[in-house]
């Protein structure tokens, strides 16, 4: 009976009404937004670059990356990057076509086919491919909540994306904390 039971839990864990990626989008896209403390590391080719940081997940469409060097906001496909070593304000456009990924937090873009989801010692293995592109990648989460833990991108053979997120909150009013940017180089490539 209890064997029967367990089984039963297990199913409604798996089943559509409970879909681990829907729980995900779910627990991302809250009106307050969303503060992941992550780890951020790409491979490409021999050559690896680590970051962290804070990143500030607002809406579908409106993120912002910060950390000591620099802080990145996206909004509505406007990209703009502030060095803070360096002083400048450069203002850049998504590319047509390009997928982020932060495209796959937000769940609209459409170009993202979800795998046969797995539910293993560690949380919700979440795999998914893009579809006009040779990426695949998956995203791991906490079954209760659909909390995020690990995002991986794999672009190419030689080149690899893998997001730890430490932690996760709720945004506050005014979350973001604010940048004097008065005496910064303004530099537009967006035109």
């Amino acid at each position: 009976m209890k064997s029967l039971l367990l089984l039963s839990s297990i199913s409604c864990i798996l089943t559509a009404e409970n879909d681990p990626y829907r729980n995900f989008q779910a627990y991302m896209n809250i009106n307050e937004g969303r503060l992941l403390n992550i780890e951020f590391f790409q491979q490409q080719y021999d050559k690896k670059y680590k970051s962290s940081g804070n990143l500030y997940y607002l809406k579908d469409s409106y993120y912002v990356f910060d950390n000591n060097e620099q802080r990145i906001t996206y909004q509505n496909g406007l990209i703009k990057t502030i060095n803070k070593v360096n002083k400048q304000i450069i203002y850049d456009k998504k590319l047509e076509g390009q997928v982020t990924i932060l495209d796959i937090l937000s769940g609209k873009n459409n170009q993202l086919d979800i795998g046969e989801i797995v539910f293993a010692k560690n949380g919700f293995i979440i795999p998914f491919s893009l579809k006009d592109l040779a990426i695949v990648g998956k995203i791991t989460t906490v079954p209760s909540t659909g909390q995020p833990k690990n995002i991986t991108l794999l672009i190419s053979d030689d080149e690899k994306i893998n997001i730890n997120v430490i932690s996760s909150l709720k945004l506050g009013k005014d979350s973001i904390p604010k940048i004097d940017v008065s005496s910064f180089e303004i530099i537009n490539l967006s035109e």
